[in-house]
């Protein structure tokens, strides 16, 4: 007796830790979150992207200065200043993709279409 009542006791402790599955009001309200989510990441990301033509038009503009300076030894360091905006850049898109599979993949955790 003592052993079925652990058996029962095991048993309802790894049931109380399974996964379930949301209800369809719940599988609702998760992705509505998600979908949140991604939009404010999405927002995120834009507001801070910079305009990268802005960017490469003052390093251009700095360049062209050092060169008529007699500092052209120094052009790496623009054209480092360019490839680390456009890396910046790069890194918040990539960001704001991740926060898409992120969502894309609740869904399919949920067994939302879409």
């Amino acid at each position: 007796m003592k052993s079925l009542i652990a058996i029962a006791i095991l048993l309802a402790a790894a049931l109380a830790h399974a996964e379930r599955i949301p209800t369809p009001a719940e599988a609702d309200r998760l992705l509505a979150r998600a979908e949140r989510e991604l939009a404010a990441a999405n927002n995120e990301a834009n507001r801070r992207r910079p305009d990268l033509k802005d960017l490469l038009k003052e390093d251009t503009a700095e360049w062209r200065a050092r060169v008529e300076k007699g500092c052209a030894s120094d052009e790496t360091g623009s054209l480092a200043g360019s490839a680390a905006a456009l890396d910046y850049a790069n890194t918040t898109a990539c960001k704001a993709d991740a926060t898409t599979d992120r969502a894309n993949l609740m869904r399919k955790t949920i067994g939302v279409k879409g």
